[in-house]
């Protein structure tokens, strides 16, 4: 048996400016998402090691995705 699982996601691309400034809304919103019954992600567009630079300690905060070939991002 399945079972459906709700996920509330933000793509980040860390290369560009606009996804820095994003950053701090879209935590916000995530952290008031985790109060329902969805779990909630990032997805960054770099490796791991840049991933975790750039996330900083949001990075251990929330559920993060990996996409370095933006095959995800592509897929949405």
């Amino acid at each position: 048996m399945l079972t459906p699982v709700h996920l509330a996601f933000v793509a980040f691309d860390p290369y560009e400016a606009p996804s820095s400034w994003l950053l701090p809304t879209a935590v916000r919103i995530l952290k008031t998402f985790e109060q329902a019954d969805v779990r909630v992600a990032l997805v960054v567009t770099a490796s791991v090691e840049d991933t975790q630079l750039w996330l900083g300690p949001h990075a251990k905060e929330f559920r993060v995705y990996v996409d370095p070939d933006r095959t995800v991002v592509r897929g949405f």
